[in-house]
């Protein structure tokens, strides 16, 4: 073989490792592009799953909360009969079944010990509620009035709502909390 074949040869080689060294490299940065894009795109999907699962949570228990208070206003004015504190009460233990999803759901979303904050409104709603069962309601001067545990139920979770909502903005903007037990809301010392 002449010079000129044999550096043809070695060009042509050269040429198709050069061709399959490039290839492979384009390949594997292609597939980390894509296993990195696949995690970016897994952890936007759980950060939106966790937020809406928050926001569910506290949307329906400010909703409940408010239809408390309606009630208590109610009172307040002199106008409950048990007729009407028995429609409330039913009504609001209908809707404590959306609560309760809504609290599972946001724990199950996360992070670990979440539940010392999902715990409470739940526990001080169902306090409320139960304060105003009819048969629960106490007759003074010719009124109907709530009982202590009413008062009580309603008061904590008008500390448990907003306790909830901080730390869901805690956790939804700092990415590495872990577990909920190191949060300490402003709002209030304690939450039960």
């Amino acid at each position: 073989m002449d010079t000129g074949t044999i550096a043809a040869i070695i060009g042509a080689s050269a040429g198709i490792v050069g061709a399959i060294v490039g290839g492979g490299g384009a390949l594997l940065a292609a597939r980390i592009t894509a296993v990195k894009g696949a995690a970016a795109a897994q952890a936007q999907w759980h950060r939106q799953s966790r937020r809406d699962a928050y926001a569910k949570l506290i949307l329906v228990s400010q909703e409940v909360a408010e239809d408390i208070y309606r009630f208590h206003r109610t009172v307040h004015e002199g106008n409950l009969s048990r007729e009407y504190a028995a429609e409330t009460y039913t009504r609001l233990t209908e809707r404590m079944t959306e609560v309760r999803a809504a609290k599972i759901a946001a724990e199950i979303e996360g992070p670990d010990d979440v539940d010392r904050f999902t715990g409470p409104v739940l526990i001080n709603l169902l306090r409320a509620i139960e304060g105003l069962h009819p048969n629960g309601l106490v007759e003074e001067d010719g009124r109907l009035v709530l009982p202590e545990a009413f008062q009580t139920g309603f008061g904590q979770a008008g500390f448990a709502i907003p306790n909830l909502t901080w730390c869901a903005r805690e956790i939804l903007s700092a990415h590495d909390i872990t577990s909920a037990s190191s949060l300490r809301p402003p709002f209030h010392g304690h939450t039960w």
